[in-house]
C-alpha cells in the first residue's frame, strides 16, 4: 500500500531517517490540542491495541531490502514507524486533528533508533508505541527523545535532544562575538 504524503516527513526535513518516498508538500496546519474525553481515550487504546495485535514486527531490511523505509504496514508487517503511521491514519479517520498526531523519534536503552506516535491532548502528550500495549505520558516512555514533527507544520521536525540544542548564554557572555561589540 502506498502511503499518503501527508503522513510522512519530507526527506529534506528529516534526512537522518532516510525517508525516500515523499515528495508532496503538506500545507502548514492549525495547531490544535485534542480534548481527551473518555470516548477519545477509548479510541486511542482501541487503535493502539488493534494495530499492535494485527501487525507483525519485521525490519525494513527484510520487507523492502532497505535500511529505512517509511510506509504503512505491508501484508500486516512493518517496523516501528509503520505502526506509528497506521495508528495516525486510523486516528485521522476518527476525526483527530493532524496537529495532535505527531511522529517522534527516539533512542532505546540499547541505542537503537525507534519511532512512535505522540498524541497531544489537553491532559498531556501520550505515546502510542508498538513495543507496549500501555499508553504512557511522553515523559514516562523509556526513551531518549531525538525529534518530533512540528505541530505547526508536519513537514518540519523539532529537536528534542538536549545534547544537540544550542542555548545562548546570558547577554553579557554573547555580547562580544567575533570581536563585534554588542549592546548589554
Amino acid at each position: 500500500m502506498r502511503p499518503e504524503a501527508s503522513v510522512l516527513p519530507q526527506t529534506s526535513a528529516h534526512p537522518d531517517l532516510g525517508v525516500q518516498r515523499v515528495n508532496a508538500i503538506v500545507p502548514p496546519i492549525l495547531q490544535q490540542t485534542m480534548a481527551l474525553t473518555s470516548a477519545r481515550w477509548h479510541e486511542l487504546t482501541a487503535i493502539n491495541t488493534r494495530v499492535n495485535d494485527q501487525v507483525r514486527p519485521v525490519r525494513d531490511e527484510v520487507l523492502y531490502q532497505r535500511s529505512e523505509w517509511w510506509a504503512y504496514p505491508t501484508n500486516n508487517a512493518g517496523d516501528c514507524e509503520d505502526y506509528a503511521l497506521m495508528k495516525r491514519k486510523l486516528l485521522l479517520a476518527k476525526g483527530w486533528p493532524a496537529s495532535a498526531l505527531l511522529l517522534a523519534t527516539a533512542n532505546q536503552w540499547n541505542g537503537e533508533g525507534h519511532a512512535v506516535l505522540v498524541v497531544v491532548t489537553d491532559r498531556g502528550d501520550f505515546v502510542l508505541d508498538n513495543q507496549t500495549g500501555t499508553i504512557v505520558g511522553w515523559q514516562d516512555a523509556p526513551y531518549k527523545w531525538i525529534s518530533r514533527q512540528s505541530q505547526e507544520d508536519p513537514n518540519k521536525w523539532v529537536n528534542l535532544d538536549p545534547s544537540r540544542m544550542r542555548t545562548p548564554g546570558p547577554v553579557e557572555q554573547v555580547a562580544n562575538i567575533d570581536g563585534v561589540e554588542g549592546r548589554t
